[in-house]
């Protein structure tokens, strides 16, 4: 009962068939009233809905046949004192469809069928995520240090700050943490001026009103990384020009994480898209060892476009090294030339050091819904999980705060993939290499049997299984 319940609110239509899981054969159906009479009686809205509908089937005759004119389903529903029915193919049982007082109305006004779409969800807007989560937009001062603004990141957990320098006095720019990144990597510390450094500060980021949906922001981070690379900030200002705050990946996480209903998290769809289903598979983050310096893992940052690199040897995983690394690096002059697996013996000896407990909440299966996965993340600040296979325990992939987006967009878009590239991640690497062979296959294939005048079979076969993965 709680999944028609749902069915009947997020779609906002008035009646929901019940059928088998291959949808081919129909028990019935569901109306808003049989689910309040029901829930009158005293059934449990856990409970499963095949023995209370057909103990109601037995009640009141629900059924018409398809030949029925409109005339005899009015006076049907009149003397049956139902709202619905559902049409049976002519001659036999099989429900082909439910006809309702509403659809008697709409065609009688208007002569012709309505059909109504079901609204999409579009969220809370920016202004509201961020008024919500209570977010802080970090101001670098004139004169100030790279070390002040990593400290600022660190007790803050933002990933951005607005910083105004002399030769900007009329508008402000912004400072990422990948900003922070590269300042490391070329051998900046804690008392170089931001100023100095704001000339190689790369845009990254999009402009946006406090009106904009959070469905509609996540879209915008989405196409900007496409096509211009990784974008995870936007800046919200308004039609004057005054800035409201720093909308970032992360707060696509936070605003799922505080909706209001569970209305509101049905119409998602995260409670039932999993992990596994929106993270990048383990062949797409890159990798460096634990021999490696901080430099140079760090730098393939830039080269990569991600924002995470497993660190591994031939013997096992040994975790995530991102951006918040080079912010903490930065803040206590730690030598970009020491090895990452000297990196995390110096953070244990400091006092208080976050990173080492994050990095046991970073762990989740590829089973795990994402609700459950992004709530993990709102909650400590993390953009990155690693993702396990429950069976095996292998990793499998990492998810990041921006493929939380991807689900979110995903899942609630008319198109169920917002771009080839994603595409290309999920299928896996096997699955694109057997498209490239079919593809080879039916050259040949269509050469070889062309002088013959026939069709091949093979390429024909291979040209199916090409067209279903498309």
């Amino acid at each position: 009962l709680q999944d028609a319940m749902e069915v009947l609110l997020v779609t906002q239509q008035n009646s929901v068939l019940v059928a088998n899981d291959e949808g081919t054969r129909i028990f019935g159906f569901i109306t808003p009233r049989d689910v309040v009479k029901a829930l009158a009686d005293g059934r449990d809205k856990n409970a499963t809905i095949g023995e209370w509908i057909r103990e109601r089937a037995a009640c009141v005759d629900r059924t018409i046949t398809s030949d029925s004119n409109l005339d005899d389903v009015a006076a049907a529903m009149t003397s049956r004192k139902v709202d619905h029915l559902a049409v049976l193919r002519l001659g036999s049982k099989d429900v082909i469809g439910v006809v309702s007082s509403l659809d008697i109305l709409l065609y009688t006004r208007a002569r012709a069928p309505f059909l109504r779409s079901m609204p999409s969800w579009k969220g809370p807007t920016v202004a509201e995520v961020l008024e919500k989560s209570h977010s802080i937009t970090i101001v670098g001062p004139r004169g100030g240090t790279l070390g002040q603004i990593a400290d600022a990141f660190a007790k803050s957990n933002r990933t951005s700050a607005v910083i105004e320098t002399a030769h900007q006095r009329s508008r402000a720019t912004l400072l990422t943490e990948n900003d922070i990144v590269r300042a490391y990597i070329n051998g900046k510390g804690r008392d170089d001026l931001v100023e100095a450094w704001m000339p190689h500060v790369e845009p990254s980021f999009l402009q946006v009103l406090p009106s904009t949906p959070l469905m509609e922001a996540a879209s915008l981070m989405l196409m900007s990384a496409e096509g211009h690379g990784k974008c995870h900030h936007l800046v919200v200002k308004d039609s004057t020009g005054a800035w409201h705050g720093i909308f970032s990946a992360l707060d696509v996480a936070r605003a799922l994480d505080s909706l209001p209903t569970e209305l509101d998290v049905v119409r998602t769809g995260v409670r039932n898209t999993t992990a596994g289903m929106v993270m990048k598979s383990i062949a797409s983050p890159p990798r460096c060892k634990p021999t490696d310096t901080l430099r140079y893992a760090l730098a393939i940052f830039g080269v990569s476009g991600q924002n995470a690199v497993i660190v591994e040897d031939d013997e096992k995983v040994y975790g995530l090294l991102t951006p918040r690394c080079a912010i903490e690096a930065l803040r206590r002059a730690y030598p970009p030339g020491s090895t990452v697996a000297e990196w995390p013996r110096e953070r244990k000896r400091a006092q208080g050091d976050p990173c080492e407990v994050q990095e046991g909440l970073r762990k989740v299966l590829s089973t795990t819904p994402l609700s459950e996965a992004e709530h993990i993340m709102a909650e400590h600040a993390l953009h990155h999980l690693l993702v396990y296979d429950g069976s095996d325990g292998q990793l499998v992939g990492v998810l990041s705060s921006l493929d939380v987006a991807r689900g979110l967009v995903s899942v609630n878009c008319q198109s169920p993939f917002v771009s080839l590239g994603w595409l290309q991640q999920i299928v896996g690497p096997a699955a694109l290499a057997q498209v490239n062979e079919d593809e080879a296959n039916d050259k040949v294939g269509l050469k070889r049997c062309s002088n013959l005048g026939v069709d091949d079979p093979k390429a024909s076969e291979s040209a199916r299984r090409r067209q279903r993965t498309e």
